[in-house]
């Protein structure tokens, strides 16, 4: 069992749970790096903000896009790097892997006709997965078709939107602000959280010399 985030609700707050399975075979770096992802300032401060966002529509506080979700908690690993939040140098470089090898396994199952042991051979190699967390990996990537695409689709995007926000307003550039207008919506699609921000920018854009 792994590390995991449960979100909280009017009635409970939200808990992050902390393995302690085969302690031996868990790295400080992994842990470090699952934390930013499920917790602060990831999935846990993304849905908090979310629960509270006045006038949603009931729907709109269960649904989930993992592409926003999972992006938000993927492009928190990395604010975390910038931040100086990390004590080991394993942690930034393990980050990297766990993500990657999904973006090539779920196309490998679903599209390309991999076979189980294929799927488990190749992110075997890589090394730094016990074999019940291969078998583990697996099982997820085949019951949730896309799901781990959308980490590093959904990260991509937002680092994406992060950059044309620098372009756009050169001096005026303010992440703190850039990180509310992506968090201020709740779970939304890509493509609406792309114009949401792309609509804030031509607003606030300086005008052009």
């Amino acid at each position: 069992m792994s590390s995991r985030y449960e979100a909280g609700a009017a009635d409970r707050p939200g808990i992050y749970r902390i393995s302690r399975h085969e302690p031996a075979q868990q790295s400080i770096g992994n842990a470090e790096s699952t934390a930013f992802h499920e917790a602060w300032p990831g999935h846990h401060l993304q849905i908090a903000i979310a629960q509270k966002l006045p006038g949603q529509h009931p729907i709109g506080r269960i649904t989930f896009y993992s592409g926003m979700g999972e992006g938000w908690a993927r492009y928190s690993e990395s604010l975390a790097d910038e931040m100086g939040l990390y004590d080991t140098t394993t942690g930034p470089i393990a980050r990297l892997a766990w993500p990657a090898r999904g973006m090539v396994i779920d196309p490998g199952i679903h599209i390309m006709g991999w076979s189980r042991a294929q799927a488990i051979e190749f992110m075997g190699v890589a090394g730094r997965m016990t074999p019940g967390e291969l078998d583990d990996m697996v099982d997820r990537i085949a019951i949730l078709p896309g799901q781990l695409t959308a980490y590093d689709s959904g990260g991509l995007e937002i680092l994406a939107l992060r950059q044309l926000a620098q372009q756009r307003l050169g001096e005026e550039f303010d992440i703190k602000a850039l990180h509310d207008r992506v968090l201020e919506n709740g779970s939304v699609p890509l493509t609406v959280l792309r114009a949401h921000v792309e609509h804030w920018l031509d607003l606030n854009s300086p005008p052009a010399e």
